[in-house]
């Protein structure tokens, strides 16, 4: 703990705010996983500090993501003009068809909370154990993909990592199992399939 607060020291304030409000906010995540109280972990005095610190993190992120459909809102409204309906309905279909995920199989198409439209959540991909079929003998191992960042091509919204949680948007999306080779690294495999 010294030597955390000896480093916090040469840290510029501002970095230094987001690094606690980030750990506060894994550390909050870890208690609800665990179902243990702020209060058991914190304790009295620093429990409190922490809930008022995470509420001021909510906040400024909510404004951020407020201002990122305002933006939103008004690429669209000048995009479409004065356009009869006919014609934002073809605008829209058209730029709403655009296949832009950088793989089909992770990348997870989702309807724009601005527009409606088709936008993308863009994802990494956490690889599981290798695991064995028990009657076929084959190897697989098991893939979930996350979240990062969520973008729409028509009204422009781009939403990144802990904004995400403003949406409905889900936090992790479970992918087909990846056959795995019988002595291959199973990230590997994936990477040679790209």
């Amino acid at each position: 703990m010294r030597n955390a607060a000896a480093h916090m020291g040469l840290v510029d304030p501002s970095e230094l705010h987001t690094a606690m409000l980030t750990m506060l906010r894994y550390v909050d995540s870890a208690l609800t996983v665990k179902a243990e109280s702020a209060r058991t972990f914190w304790g009295e005095d620093l429990a409190a500090l922490a809930s008022e610190l995470l509420s001021e993190a909510m906040t400024q992120r909510r404004r951020i993501v407020a201002a990122k459909q305002a933006a939103a809102r008004a690429r669209l409204a000048t995009l479409l003009g004065d356009l009869d309906e006919t014609a934002r309905t073809i605008i829209l279909a058209s730029l709403s068809g655009h296949n832009v995920a950088l793989d089909s199989e992770v990348d997870q198409p989702q309807t724009c909370p601005v527009c409606n439209q088709r936008g993308w959540l863009y994802c990494g991909v956490e690889m599981g154990d290798v695991l064995r079929d028990e009657q076929s003998g084959a190897k697989f191992v098991a893939r979930t993909a996350h979240p990062v960042t969520f973008m729409c091509f028509v009204c422009g919204l781009d939403i990144e990592r802990d904004e995400l949680d403003e949406f409905a948007f889900p936090d992790q999306v479970e992918l087909e199992p990846l056959a795995v080779e019988n002595d291959s690294d199973p990230d590997e495999d994936w990477l040679r399939d790209r």
